[in-house]
Formats: structure tokens, C-alpha cells, sequence
């Protein structure tokens, strides 16, 4: 048997977390079974579960693949920006989520647009008011984002380009909530203006 290269493997990976997106934002997470799973990925059961033994760990991979993208934003944030700067820059960047804008679109194919982000992110969230095992997972991923937030905005405090009389952690958990805000109205109303809501959350955290 022909050996599979680490990229095909990969590739093959992405092709099913595509699908599993795809599904879930359609049907929802708890609806949506590992036969439609197979049927949108076009591969056979046997083929999913080659790398995915059950939904619950087709799950905790679209939540992670989520994680790595957000990661990769804040790494390449933290490496490019001004110091202090970061946060201002953060709003920006983030927003590229909501408008399509963003590599994670297109390592996905064009099935996962960023309206179909936006359905797959209330569904999941949606499913962790029942799933234990879902909530933990948006859990994990929510105290890491919250933490590396919370550090952006201690340094941007610290080079005066955002209000000082605001604990870092609770900007933090503004700017979160705004973000998911952001992205449920959205998943309701795809022509809401997100420039015009980009300028009002980077207004709410500009130094006075």
C-alpha cells in the first residue's frame, strides 16, 4: 500500500472539518448525523472515521481549528503591531472574520464562507447549553482567548492608547462579547454594517 503523505493527510483532515462546518451551520450541531457528515464531505463512512471517530471529536476539531486560527491572528498581531498598539489593531483585524476576509476561508475551500462561520458559531454555542462536553470545549478555547486579550489590553493601558480606569481583564470581556455580538447579528442580518460597528467598539476602547 502507497504511502500518504503528512499533506494529503492534512488536506484530507480539512476536507471533513469543512463538511462538519457546513453541516452544522445548515442542520445544527445535535441534529446533524455522521451520515450527513459523509454525504457533504463526499467520502465514505469508513473514510471519516479514519480520522474522526465520533461527531463529539468531529466537534472539539472545528473548535480547535477555530482556536489555531484565532492563535495565528494573535501571534501575527503581537509580531507586526505597534507596542501598545495591538489592541486598536486587534479590533481590526478581528473584524476581517466577519467580512470574509481572512486565509481561514480559503484553507477550507469555498463551502465555508464566513456567513456559513457565522450560522456553525451560534448552532455550537447553542449545543453547549446541553452538551457538557461542548461547553468544556468553548470553555477552554474562551479562558485562552480571554487571557491573551487581557494581556493586550494590560499593555496598550501601560503605552496610554486606551482608557487606564478600566480593569485589562474586563476590557477583555468586552471586546469578547462584542465579537460574538458582532458575529450572532450577523448570522440574523448579513448586511449589517460592520465598519460602522468596528469604529464604535474601537471608540469604547480608545484612550480619552
Amino acid at each position: 500500500m502507497p504511502k500518504v503523505s503528512a499533506e494529503h493527510m492534512q488536506a484530507r483532515r480539512d476536507q471533513i472539518v469543512a463538511a462538519a462546518i457546513v453541516c452544522f451551520a445548515e442542520n445544527g450541531v445535535h441534529a446533524t448525523t455522521m451520515q450527513d457528515l459523509c454525504k457533504e464531505a463526499k467520502l465514505s463512512a469508513g473514510a471519516v472515521y479514519l480520522y474522526f471517530k465520533s461527531k463529539e471529536a468531529l466537534i472539539a476539531a472545528v473548535a480547535k481549528q477555530g482556536q489555531e486560527m484565532i492563535q495565528a491572528t494573535l501571534t501575527e498581531l503581537r509580531a507586526n503591531s505597534a507596542p501598545g498598539g495591538t489592541l486598536d489593531e486587534l479590533v481590526r483585524v478581528f473584524s476581517g472574520l466577519f467580512t470574509g476576509d481572512h486565509p481561514f476561508y480559503r484553507q477550507l475551500g469555498g463551502k465555508v464562507t464566513a456567513q456559513t462561520l457565522r450560522r456553525m458559531n451560534v448552532m455550537l454555542r447553542a449545543e453547549a447549553l446541553r452538551s457538557p462536553k461542548v461547553m468544556a470545549i468553548l470553555a477552554k478555547n474562551y479562558a485562552r482567548l480571554q487571557a491573551a486579550v487581557t494581556e493586550l489590553a494590560a499593555a496598550a493601558q501601560a503605552a496610554g492608547t486606551t482608557r487606564r480606569d478600566i480593569p485589562p481583564a474586563a476590557i477583555a470581556q468586552s471586546l469578547n462579547s462584542l465579537f460574538i455580538g458582532l458575529e450572532a447579528q450577523l448570522a440574523y442580518n448579513p448586511k449589517l454594517d460592520v465598519a460602522a460597528y468596528v469604529k464604535a467598539a474601537r471608540a469604547l476602547i480608545a484612550a480619552p
